[in-house]
């Protein structure tokens, strides 16, 4: 199972990287670097099952993330967090909290559609509620994955976005997690502090 889920993210990647490749102008950057910032709040369900869910029953994960116009593409930086209880006895309930950064690039759609799709690399923290079952109450372990968004415009710089990411935690059992979210985000012009302090 574990061999499959693999296949299908390293599939799921090359296309990705291939629409990078083949990418239309209208995916290029508008905005010089940082000069906008977009924000967004998203709620996410788990939409796989695998070893982990003999163990676990994850609660909706909620995910906070920026993303400015780079020198080529976009970036991302945010944090996603859940709720793991346990389903089976002497196994601890967590909460995981994985800090990322993204990388990827957007492309206009019709409609004023936009359609994000770029990698995401960080850190994921596992916070144990029962100390005495595991013998520590953290840690933390490399997440990588890919992830895809489309932005749909709502009302002035208020959109609203449907999402997808698959996700592997690199623990000594590799944790595999594909979520379906929706949330909503606000583009704005990026404040002049923040601006000279990224740049």
């Amino acid at each position: 199972m574990r061999n499959v889920g693999l296949k299908k993210m390293t599939a799921t990647a090359t296309g990705l990287l291939l629409i990078f490749l083949f990418s239309s102008p209208q995916a290029k950057n508008s905005s010089a670097p940082f000069e906008t910032l977009k924000i967004s709040l998203n709620m996410a369900m788990n939409a796989n099952k695998n070893i982990f869910h003999e163990y676990w029953d994850q609660s909706p994960a909620v995910d906070l993330m920026v993303e400015f116009p780079f020198y080529t593409g976009l970036i991302q930086a945010g944090f996603q967090v859940a709720h793991n209880s346990s389903v089976k006895s002497g196994v601890a309930d967590y909460t995981s909290i994985f800090l990322y950064l993204g990388w990827g690039w957007e492309f206009v759609l019709p409609y004023r559609l936009k359609w994000y799709n770029g990698v995401q690399v960080g850190n994921y923290q596992i916070i144990y509620e029962q100390e005495e079952y595991i013998g520590h109450n953290l840690e933390s372990e490399l997440g990588a994955g890919i992830y895809s968004c489309i932005a749909i415009p709502v009302r002035s710089n208020w959109f609203t976005n449907i999402s997808a990411r698959c996700q592997k935690i690199y623990t000594h059992h590799r944790i595999h997690h594909t979520f379906v979210g929706i949330g909503i985000g606000y583009n704005s012009d990026t404040p002049r502090w923040l601006k000279r302090f990224l740049q």
